[in-house]
């Protein structure tokens, strides 16, 4: 009895150093109460005059300071996207990917909002950033709240083109003075390509 209870006696001993110095080791799952050690960032993209559902032109964001920098998402209109990441800051800019015209004019615009709430989707918060451009930088991203970005960008219509004054901030790439097609310059001011067509004729 006494060799068993002298076993049982060290085996507890050696089971009680065990956790002593093990426990510190084993890593600490979040519990969901927890406060999130991340926040969220979200990028909304608009259009004005809107598109039905995954219609019309496509704009390229990327993520600035992060593995998104050379390559983020493709949005369409009402479309939008979202990422966890650690605190920092972020910076966001846009260019245009598909179906948008070289003649098609934006005035882009951007707007930011600061949530307290992790992974908010309301677009709701204090107002951090907002102008115009396709560029905003110095995003403050905090644990636990969400950042939520808005880009605009608003339809113009070129009215000058074939005015004869040359308006690259328009898109124009020429300005002939007219909008007839096959004289070099297009009726949308884009320079024409010649195709040249050959023929023989054996007499």
């Amino acid at each position: 009895m006494k060799k068993v209870s002298k076993t049982f006696i060290t085996a507890l001993t050696v089971m009680s150093l065990i956790l002593h110095f093990y426990l510190p080791l084993v890593p600490k799952f979040a519990r969901a109460d927890d406060p999130p050690q991340q926040g969220s960032l979200y990028i909304k993209k608009n259009v004005i005059p809107h598109y039905e559902w995954n219609e019309g032109p496509a704009w390229n964001f990327n993520i600035l300071g992060t593995e998104l920098d050379a390559g983020g998402w493709t949005l369409k209109d009402q479309q939008w996207g979202g990422i966890d990441l650690p605190p920092g800051t972020y910076g966001v800019s846009e260019s245009p990917s598909s179906g948008v015209e070289p003649n098609d004019f934006y005035e882009a615009s951007y707007r930011c909002v600061d949530s307290p709430n992790f992974r908010d989707q309301s677009n709701t918060g204090e107002v951090i950033a907002s102008g115009t451009g396709t560029i905003v930088q110095d995003l403050q991203l905090q644990a636990g709240h969400t950042i939520y970005c808005t880009f605009t960008n608003t339809y113009v219509a070129n009215t000058n083109c074939g005015d004869g004054v040359l308006q690259t901030d328009m898109g124009e790439e020429c300005d002939d003075g007219n909008n007839q097609d096959g004289d070099g310059c297009s009726s949308i001011c884009q320079i024409e390509t010649c195709n040249l067509f050959f023929s023989e004729y054996n007499i």
